[in-house]
């Protein structure tokens, strides 16, 4: 999630969404969602200790070259991934709806 005044908190939750809402109360500012990734707490452990140098305080961090780079790629990585379940669906689909047709 990012911050009005930029920066970044890398954090974890089961509900991306409701945790932003809970932030916003917390923070008296507008949040939004960068990015999500499947990985739990071992994956925010782990970005934890990759951008400790971009670190301002707890769980917020500075929005560093690396640490933006390492959210597009994978916002990148997710268009590539969606596009690739969406044209599964539709093979998928097509093949279920050639079948039914040729009975």
């Amino acid at each position: 999630m990012q911050r009005e005044d930029l920066l970044i908190k890398i954090g974890f939750s089961h509900d991306a969404s409701k945790r932003s809402k809970q932030l916003m109360g917390a923070n008296a500012c507008d949040l939004k969602i960068l990015l999500t990734m499947d990985g739990g707490q071992p994956l925010e452990t782990e970005l934890h200790k990759r951008f400790k140098i971009d670190n301002h305080h707890g769980e917020w961090f500075r929005p560093s070259l690396e640490l933006m780079n390492f959210i597009n790629e994978n916002i990148a990585k997710d268009k590539v991934n969606e596009r690739a379940a969406t044209a599964r669906w539709a093979t998928t689909s097509l093949k279920i709806a050639n079948d039914g047709a040729s009975e």
